[in-house]
């Protein structure tokens, strides 16, 4: 009985046990399961942990023992991507211009962020 080609694990360079391939209309991509449970979590903010706790249901309240904190020991949010995104650039803007500082030539960098 054979499989839809799509599915078949015909190629043998593939580790079957972590890696797996999906035929996407523009080629085939070849992906890993290794760290995917840390790729995909994602932090919950403070608020939901304490709406949560905060539950009439005892077994929402007992899975949300964090939301227990009050918001003065409570951390900030995590940063966004587009934060970390400006940051990034506002640090690459400014390594530019120490190294351009010490080249013989005029650079002109203007920044958008």
């Amino acid at each position: 009985m054979g499989c839809p080609p799509w599915l078949c694990a015909t190629d043998k360079t593939l580790e079957f046990d972590r890696d797996f391939r999906i035929k996407h209309y523009a080629g085939d991509v070849i992906y890993s399961v290794t760290g995917f449970i840390d790729k995909n979590k994602d932090t919950l903010f403070q608020d939901f942990k304490r709406l949560m706790y905060n539950s009439s249901n005892p077994v929402l309240k007992m899975m949300w023992p964090e939301g227990k904190l009050s918001i003065t020991e409570v951390t900030k949010r995590p940063l966004t991507a587009a934060t970390l995104f400006k940051n990034s650039m506002i640090a690459l803007v400014d390594n530019l211009t120490l190294k351009a500082q010490s080249l013989p030539f005029v650079l002109d960098l203007k920044s958008q962020i």
